[in-house]
Order: C-alpha cells, then sequence, then structure tokens
C-alpha cells in the first residue's frame, strides 16, 4: 500500500474548522493533522518501545499490524462520511535512519490470524 501525507491543506483546515480560531502551527489555522491519526504510547509500553528519551517533534518510523475493528459510514451533506477504525495489535518503533524495508516489514508476521 502507498505511503500518504496525513497534513491537512490550508483548505482543508479552513473546511474543517470553518475558520474558527484553533491553536495550530500558526495561530487561527486549526490543526496541522485530522483528529484521530495520532497514536498514544503510555508508561510500559512507551518505555517497552524506547520512547522514554524521546523529544517532542522527534521524528521516527513505525511499524505494525492492525486488526480493522470498526467501519462506519453515513450520509453526510455531498458526500458519504467513511471511518474505519483501526486496533493495533503489535507495532515497533525505529529511528528514521533504520526503518525496515517492506520485505523485512512483513516476514516476520506473514501469515498470522489476527481475527
Amino acid at each position: 500500500m502507498p505511503k500518504i501525507s496525513l497534513e491537512l491543506t490550508k483548505k482543508q483546515r479552513k473546511e474543517m474548522y470553518g475558520g474558527v480560531p484553533m491553536p495550530g502551527p500558526r495561530e487561527g489555522e486549526g490543526p496541522t493533522y485530522p483528529y484521530g491519526t495520532e497514536i498514544q504510547f503510555m508508561d510500559d509500553h512507551a518505555r517497552s518501545l524506547n520512547l522514554a528519551d524521546m523529544k517532542a517533534g522527534d521524528v521516527v518510523a513505525v511499524r505494525g499490524s492492525a486488526k480493522v475493528s470498526r467501519i462506519s459510514a453515513t450520509d453526510a451533506p455531498g458526500k458519504q462520511a467513511l471511518t474505519v477504525s483501526l486496533q493495533f495489535t503489535e507495532v515497533e518503533v525505529y529511528p528514521p535512519a533504520a526503518p525496515p524495508t517492506e520485505g523485512e516489514m512483513f516476514e516476520e508476521t506473514a501469515g498470522r490470524d489476527y481475527a
């Protein structure tokens, strides 16, 4: 699957937040990324993934396996709104200089059934 950018364009921010001033990269522009695209790791999980020494703004590579846990489609004015929820079942974090290749990424988990 292709890697895509999740960053919102200025137009998307305006459409989503209606020009209402919100904290963001520049006051009034709203968040850079949409709600629901952030992953949080707490306590033992953060330490196990070697995230304790990270600083806000550091960039890492993340790979993992997830199970589709929910799909929701609703009609909205002019389009259908789609939400797909993924429950991560395994995750690894790498410094950006050392992410695994795509072949390595799936070789350990190939054939596993997460249902």
